[in-house]
């Protein structure tokens, strides 16, 4: 399967190349990366981008002793966007993250996972602008200022859910619905949703119902099999989050924001 994806990987690069090159000889063509010079030659429907990452960090006194290691993190993102229709979408992004000169082995799965399908999904509606909107598939959340719920960009990995969203809208009130399961890494197979982790939840948007601030209510739904305790024991965990975030604007451009939540759970 993962050889399949550096087959598709190598044919989409060769594609941008070769219209980075028809694209040196026609002067008439507008400067840009690789994918611009694609973009510009393909209909408006289908889109391509992309993105490379490297990064070098260095680590001191692991595990409080005196040992040390230093690695070089890379991160190739790969983008495909296809919109037959304003109001279909069709989004796709192959990921390539590796971990070079560590003295780590094997590496692990928040540093490497070789090309592999990040997102895949189908959007139907407009979720920034339209009164309905449902995205299915393989997709990333992000909440607020992601302390619960994110996709941090920091990381060399990410992570994504295969599930369902749906997003509903009326006047200054916004809803996101969703329910999916935790996607796993394997670094030397294809990333599938991992057994028992499910995550479900409801994220509010009140704006300027209070002057030049938003409310944010939420409540968050994470259940897992076979989970180790504090005390060792091994069960089901049940864990339930409500929370409200609470941000607005300040005279002479100031900002300001709050956030508030409880956790609950069993296991």
């Amino acid at each position: 399967m993962k050889t399949d994806f550096r087959i598709c990987f190598a044919l989409l690069v060769a594609l941008g190349l070769a219209q980075r090159d028809a694209a040196a000889q026609n002067p008439a063509t507008p400067d840009g990366i690789v994918s611009g010079y694609a973009n510009s030659e393909l209909p408006a429907w289908l889109r391509l981008g992309g993105e490379e990452r490297v990064r070098l960090e260095g680590l001191g006194g692991v595990g409080f002793k005196p040992a040390g290691n230093t690695y070089l993190l890379q991160r190739l993102r790969l983008n495909l966007d296809v919109t037959p229709r304003s109001w279909l979408k069709f989004s796709f992004q192959a990921q390539d993250s590796r971990v070079f000169f560590t003295n780590v082995s094997p590496a692990p799965s928040s540093q490497k996972d070789p090309m592999d399908l990040h997102l895949g999904y189908v959007q139907i509606g407009n979720s920034e602008a339209g009164p309905v909107s449902l995205r299915a598939g393989r997709q990333s959340l992000a909440f607020g200022e992601g302390r619960l719920v994110s996709d941090s960009n920091w990381s060399n990995v990410g992570r994504t859910f295969d599930g369902m969203r749906v997003t509903l809208r009326y006047r200054k009130v916004r809803v996101d619905a969703f329910t999916g399961a935790s996607d796993k890494i394997y670094t030397d197979g294809f990333d599938t949703p991992a057994p028992g982790e499910h995550f479900h939840g409801v994220y509010g948007s009140i704006d300027k119902v209070i002057p030049n601030a938003t409310l944010e209510p939420y409540l968050l739904w994470k259940l897992e099999h076979n989970v180790k305790g504090e005390v060792t024991k091994t069960g089901n965990l049940d864990e339930k989050t409500a929370g409200l975030r609470w941000v607005g604007k300040l005279p002479l451009g100031f900002d300001y924001g709050m956030e508030s939540a409880m956790q609950r759970g069993w296991q």
